[in-house]
């Protein structure tokens, strides 16, 4: 039986998703049910999931917190002294912005520095984790130099 148009149909069919059970092979037949648009589980993405949970688990919140704010203070100090205005500073947070300049350039200059950053509008915005370290800190406004 094939779903009507108005009726959900399969975005990533697998083993799951036919009216036998399993799917091992040949021709893929949905299920007439809305068992057609089952998924396999991620499986891969569970177990990292298990394992970071538990490393987090383990962190000493206030440490990594501190961490976080010394890392985004650190970059609004650089970003500042290489010219980029920090902004919504009101609050003490692990993520920072500034207003550039020359967005264009400061977007292919994070990229071409491997920094995971995002530019919009006229606005840099990077956040700090307790996997950042002071060598993240001095990539971020180096990007910011013409």
């Amino acid at each position: 039986m094939t779903p009507h148009h108005n009726e959900p149909h399969p975005l990533m069919p697998s083993w799951t998703s036919t009216p036998d059970g399993g799917y091992f092979g040949g021709p893929l037949r949905p299920a007439a049910s809305m068992a057609r648009c089952d998924t396999s589980p991620a499986w891969l993405s569970w177990i990292g999931a298990r394992a970071a949970i538990e490393l987090m688990a383990h962190l000493p919140a206030a440490a990594v917190e501190q961490h976080c704010l010394t890392l985004a203070d650190a970059f609004r100090e650089g970003a500042r002294s290489a010219g980029a205005a920090p902004v919504g500073v009101s609050r003490h947070s692990h993520i920072a912005a500034v207003q550039v300049p020359d967005p264009e350039a400061v977007r292919d200059r994070i990229r071409e520095g491997r920094v995971h950053a995002r530019v919009l509008g006229d606005r840099l915005r990077v956040g700090f984790h307790y996997f950042n370290n002071d060598d993240d800190v001095t990539a971020a406004p180096r990007a910011l130099a013409a």
